[in-house]
C-alpha cells in the first residue's frame, strides 16, 4: 500500500495540533510591535551578513555602513525624544511658576520677576510687532535673562530657590537652543553634534572613552536623567515604561516603538555627555546653552590662558593684508586630456552621479536637472505719478459727491453749469481750509510739524524793521571798534531764522506765564510786533496741498500693494488667473513688476538682469551682517507658482511681519510663475557632459600642477621691499602669465582679515566682531578656510596656491602687504575687556571662546589619532572613498 502522509497525521493529530499551537503562542509573544525578536534578529543577521561598505578602522576593527546606521538611527530616535519631552517639561514648569508669580503681591521680593516677564513676552505672539522689535530680538531677551541667572546664581543661597534657579535655566537654555538652531539654520542635536558620517565616528570614539572612564548607567539613571533635562518635570514616573510616555507617541513609526532602541540610544547619549564634561570640561548641545558659570570658569580643561597669549590672539585675528591672484582655469586645460573615457567608464561616471542634481559650487558633477524657476517681483514707489494722482483724486472724492448730490437735488428749472461753476473752484482750497484755520487760530501749531520746517508759512523776510534797525546799529559798532563791517553783512541773513526762533520764544514764554498766573489776560504782556505775521490762505494752499498729497501718496501705495498682494495669495497654482492679475499689477495697482524672461535653476539667479536692482538692494542690505542669505533664496521659498514671498531691505528677513514690511521703504513683493521640479536626464541626454566632467577631473591635476609650477618660480624672485614698486611688478609678471596676457584677468583682495569689528550705535556700547566674507564677485565659491589660508602668508613678495570649492580654478596668491596691530592698540582693548568697563570690548570673550575651541580640536585630533592611527588633512578620521563618494564632499581644506 502506497504511503499516505494525511494517514499519519489523523494517528497523530492531537499532538501536532497541540505542538502547533504552542509554535504560535510563542510567535505572538516575541513578535508583538515594532523591533520585536523576529525582526531584531533579522537586522543582526542582515547586519553579520551585509554589513555594507567598510567605512573606516577604528582600534584595529573595521567599521562597516550598517555600524553606522544603526548608530545615527538610535541618536535620530533619542535626540527627537528629548526635545520633546524637554518641550514638555518646560511648558509645565513654567506654567506652574507663573502661578506662583501670581501669588506674590506687591511689595514682596520677587527674584526672577524679570526673567517670568521676558518668558512672557516672547511667549506673546503680537509682542515684537507691536513693539516693533527687530530680528534676533528673542535670542538677545533669552540671553539676558540667561546673564540675570548667571549673575544671582552667586547671590542665592535658599535650597528652594536655587532649585527655582536650576529650572528656569534648564528652561531658558531649551529656549535659547531652539531660537539659536532656528535663526542661523543650524541642524544641531540636543545633545550635540549633527548626523555627517564625521560626526558619527567621532561619536564612536567618545563612547570607547566612556568605556575607558568605566561610565555604565542603569535604567533608573537614564530616568532620572531625563527628567532633569526636562526641567526637573516627573515627565517619566517610575513605574511607568518608556514607551507609554506622552511625548514617545507618534515618534516611531507605524504606531510602534523600539523601545530598546530608544533606551540604548539615550543610555550612550547620556555616557558620552558625561565622557565630554569628563575630558574637556564643558557640555555639549542644550546644556552649553545654560551655563551659568561666567567666562573664565567655563574654559574648563583647558586652563587659564596669560595676557601674552591674548596678545598672539590680538595680533593673529586683527591682522590685515591684501594680496594680488592669478587664475587658473581647469576648464583650460580639457583641451590638453588627450584620453577619452571608455563606453563602460561612461555608464559607470554616469551611474554615480545621475542622482546628484547639477551644482557649480560642488567638486562633485551632476547630472540630475536641479529644480528651474522663473521669478517674478513687484515694488512700489509712493512718489510714483500713479499714486499722486490716486491721492488726488482721493482727496477730492467727497467734494465730487457733495457736487453730484447738489446737481441731483437742483431743479431742472435751475443752472447746472452755473452750479458746477460755483462748486468747482472750491474742490482744490476746501481739503485745506481746516487745516489752516487750525495754524491760523493756534499758537501750538507753531511748534507740531508740518508747520515747524515750513519755510512758507512763516515770515522769514530779511527786511523787517526790527532787523534793519539791528543791522545798523551792528555797522556802526563794528566802525567804532574797528571790527569789519563785511562780518555784519554776511551774518545779516540768518537774522531772519533768529528773529524767527526769538519770536517763538517770546510766544512760548507767554504761553506758560498766562497757563501759571491768576490772572488769565498775563499772556498780553506779549508785544504784537514780535509775533510773524501769517500769510493769506491765497498764497499758501499750493504748498498745503502738495503737503497732504505727500502725507496720502504712501498711504494709497500701501492700500494699493497690500490689495494686490492678498489677491494674488488667492491664485495660489492658479497661472492663468494669477497672470491676468499681474498684468493690471502696473495698470491699475501703479506697481513696478519685473520678470525672467526664461526659467533658471538657482545659480544662475544672481546674473538675470531684470533683477539686478534687487539684487543690488539685497546686497547692500546684508553688508555688514554677521550671516548672509544667497540671493536666489529669494524665490525658492516654499513650492509651487505663485506663492509670494516678502521681503524688504530694512527687515532683512524672507516673509516679514506684513505690517512692517508695507511700511519699509522698499517693500518687494516676490512669486515664481514657472516652477519645474528636479528630474532625472537619460544617460543619453548627459553622454556630452559626462565626458566633460570626466576630462575635467584629469584637467584639475594638470591646472595645480601649472598653478604650482607659477608659484614656485614667484618665490625665487627677489621683489622690491617698495609696496608702489611691488605692485607694479608683481602685476607685470603675473599679467604675462595670463592667458590674455592682461592684467584685468588678475583678481585683488585687500583687508582681508579674520574679524572685523562693526560700528555701534552709540557711546557705551559693547564693541562686537563679524567674520571677514570673501566678496562673492572676485572669488565666487570660496573655500570656507580660505582666510585662514591667506593669513599664512606673512613676508610681502611670499606666494601660496589655493583652489575654490568647485575645484574649477586654482589662485597663484602672491602678498603685496601685510599690517598687524601694535601694543597700544592691545592696551586699549584689554582694559576694556571687562563687560563693566565704559566700552566693552568682546574681543576678548572671543578670545576665550577661541581658546576653548583650540583646546577642543587638539583633543579631538588626539582622541581621533589614537582610535584611527592617522587622520586626514582635515584632522578627521579618514573614510572609505567608496562610502564618501555617497556624500558631499566636505567643503574644508585647500
Amino acid at each position: 500500500m502506497a504511503f499516505n502522509p494525511f494517514e499519519s497525521f489523523r494517528k497523530n493529530q492531537r499532538s501536532l495540533m497541540a505542538f502547533a499551537a504552542i509554535v504560535c503562542m510563542i510567535v505572538f509573544v516575541f513578535s508583538f510591535g515594532q523591533g520585536d525578536f523576529f525582526q531584531t534578529l533579522q537586522e543582526w543577521l542582515a547586519t553579520r551578513t551585509r554589513p555594507g561598505t567598510q567605512v573606516t578602522t577604528l582600534y584595529g576593527e573595521p567599521v562597516f555602513e550598517a555600524q553606522l546606521d544603526k548608530i545615527a538611527r538610535q541618536r535620530d530616535l533619542a535626540n527627537t525624544f528629548m526635545v520633546r519631552t524637554t518641550a514638555l517639561g518646560v511648558n509645565m514648569a513654567m506654567t506652574e511658576l507663573e502661578k506662583q508669580q501670581k501669588d506674590i503681591k506687591e511689595g514682596m521680593e520677587n527674584t526672577f520677576g524679570r526673567v517670568m516677564q521676558g518668558w512672557g513676552m516672547r511667549r506673546n505672539p503680537f509682542f515684537a510687532q507691536q513693539m516693533r522689535l527687530p530680528p534676533g530680538w528673542q535670542a538677545m531677551s533669552v540671553q539676558n535673562d540667561l546673564s540675570f541667572l548667571s549673575a544671582q546664581s552667586s547671590v542665592i543661597k535658599n535650597p528652594d530657590q536655587m532649585r527655582v534657579l536650576e529650572t528656569l535655566s534648564i528652561s531658558l537654555g531649551f529656549e535659547a537652543w531652539e531660537t539659536n538652531t532656528a535663526m542661523r539654520g543650524l541642524e544641531e542635536m540636543f545633545f550635540g553634534g549633527g548626523k555627517t558620517s564625521e560626526d558619527l565616528l567621532d561619536f564612536m570614539v567618545w563612547l570607547k572613552v566612556a568605556d575607558k572612564l568605566n561610565i555604565k548607567l542603569a535604567q533608573d539613571d537614564i530616568r532620572m536623567a531625563v527628567n532633569r533635562e526636562a526641567a526637573n518635570q516627573e515627565v517619566w514616573p517610575a513605574p511607568l515604561p518608556l514607551k507609554q510616555i506622552p511625548s514617545v507617541q507618534g515618534l516611531a513609526k507605524n504606531g510602534a516603538l523600539n523601545e530598546d532602541e530608544l533606551l540604548a540610544g539615550l543610555t550612550n547619549e547620556f555616557r558620552v555627555i558625561m565622557a565630554k564634561e569628563s575630558i574637556l570640561g564643558e557640555s555639549p548641545g542644550v546644556r552649553s546653552y545654560r551655563d551659568l558659570r561666567e567666562p573664565m570658569q567655563r574654559l574648563g580643561n583647558a586652563g587659564t590662558p596669560s595676557p601674552s597669549e591674548f596678545f598672539t590672539f590680538f595680533k593673529d585675528y586683527r591682522a590685515s593684508l591684501g594680496v594680488i591672484m592669478l587664475p587658473i582655469q581647469a576648464e583650460d586645460f580639457i583641451s590638453k586630456v588627450t584620453e577619452e573615457p571608455t563606453p563602460e567608464e561612461i555608464k559607470s561616471f554616469y551611474n554615480s552621479f545621475k542622482n546628484d542634481e547639477e551644482n557649480p559650487g560642488s567638486d562633485r558633477p551632476g547630472f540630475r536637472q536641479p529644480r528651474i524657476v522663473k521669478g517674478e517681483y513687484a515694488t512700489a514707489k509712493a512718489e510714483s505719478p500713479v499714486f499722486r494722482k490716486k491721492a488726488q483724486a482721493n482727496a477730492l472724492a467727497p467734494f465730487v459727491t457733495r457736487t453730484l448730490a447738489f446737481l441731483q437735488a437742483d431743479s431742472f428749472g435751475g443752472s447746472i453749469g452755473a452750479a458746477i461753476g460755483n462748486i468747482l473752484p472750491g474742490f482744490s482750497q476746501e481739503p485745506m481750509y481746516a487745516e489752516y484755520r487750525i495754524f491760523k487760530d493756534s499758537r501750538s501749531s507753531w511748534f507740531d510739524p508740518p508747520f515747524a520746517s515750513s519755510e512758507v508759512l512763516h515770515e522769514q523776510s530779511t527786511q523787517q524793521p526790527a532787523l534793519i534797525a539791528g543791522l545798523v546799529g551792528q555797522i556802526a559798532g563794528t566802525q567804532q571798534t574797528l571790527g569789519s563791517p563785511f562780518l555784519t553783512a554776511a551774518i545779516y541773513p540768518g537774522g531772519a531764522l533768529a528773529y524767527e526762533a526769538s519770536a517763538r520764544l517770546k510766544i512760548l514764554a507767554s504761553t506758560i506765564l498766562a497757563c501759571a498766573s491768576t490772572n488769565p489776560y498775563s499772556a498780553i504782556a506779549l508785544p504784537f510786533n514780535f509775533v510773524p505775521p501769517v500769510p493769506e490762505m491765497e498764497t499758501v494752499i499750493t504748498t498745503l496741498f502738495d503737503k497732504y498729497l505727500d502725507i496720502l501718496s504712501p498711504r494709497m501705495m500701501r492700500e494699493n500693494f497690500i490689495l494686490f498682494t492678498e489677491e494674488l495669495a488667492k491664485l495660489k497654482n492658479k497661472p492663468e488667473d494669477a497672470n491676468k492679475l499681474v498684468a493690471k499689477g502696473i495698470s491699475e495697482y501703479g506697481l513696478e513688476i519685473r520678470s525672467m524672461k526664461s526659467s533658471k535653476p538657482y545659480f544662475e539667479m544672481a546674473s538675470v538682469p531684470e533683477f539686478s536692482d534687487l539684487k543690488k538692494s539685497f546686497i547692500e542690505s546684508y553688508r555688514d551682517a554677521p550671516q548672509a542669505p544667497e540671493f536666489w533664496q529669494l524665490f525658492f521659498q516654499g513650492n509651487g507658482t505663485y506663492e509670494t514671498t516678502r521681503w524688504s531691505p530694512d527687515e532683512r528677513m524672507f516673509q516679514n511681519d506684513p505690517s512692517r514690511w508695507i511700511f519699509s521703504k522698499e517693500p518687494y513683493l516676490i512669486w515664481r510663475s514657472e516652477d519645474l521640479a528636479p528630474r532625472d536626464r537619460t544617460l543619453a541626454e548627459v553622454t556630452p557632459e559626462i565626458i566633460k566632467a570626466w576630462k575635467l577631473q584629469k584637467a584639475r591635476r594638470l591646472a595645480r600642477a601649472e598653478a604650482e609650477k607659477i608659484s614656485e618660480e614667484a618665490k625665487k624672485k627677489t621683489w622690491p621691499t617698495s609696496y608702489n614698486d611691488l605692485v607694479r611688478e608683481s602685476k607685470g609678471y603675473l599679467a604675462a602669465l595670463a592667458p590674455s596676457k592682461k592684467d584685468s584677468d588678475l583678481k585683488e583682495l585687500s583687508g582681508v582679515t579674520r574679524i572685523l569689528p562693526q560700528n555701534t550705535t552709540g557711546p557705551g556700547q559693547s564693541k562686537v566682531y563679524q567674520a571677514f566674507r570673501i566678496p562673492t564677485d572676485i572669488i565666487p565659491y570660496p573655500r570656507n578656510n580660505l582666510v585662514e589660508q591667506l593669513l599664512s602668508l606673512k613676508k610681502p613678495g611670499e606666494t601660496m596656491v589655493f583652489r575654490d570649492r568647485p575645484e574649477n580654478t586654482f589662485y597663484v596668491a602672491l602678498l603685496l602687504s601685510r599690517a598687524e596691530p601694535g601694543p597700544q592698540e592691545f592696551k586699549k582693548i584689554y582694559e576694556n575687556a571687562s563687560s563693566r568697563s565704559k566700552e566693552p570690548d568682546t574681543l576678548w570673550q572671543i578670545f576665550l571662546d577661541q581658546y576653548s575651541r583650540d583646546f577642543r580640536i587638539e583633543t579631538m585630533k588626539k582622541l581621533r589619532s589614537e582610535a584611527s592611527g592617522k587622520l586626514d588633512d582635515n584632522g578627521r578620521i579618514p573614510i572609505a572613498d567608496s562610502y564618501r563618494n555617497r556624500n558631499i564632499k566636505d567643503d574644508s581644506g585647500s
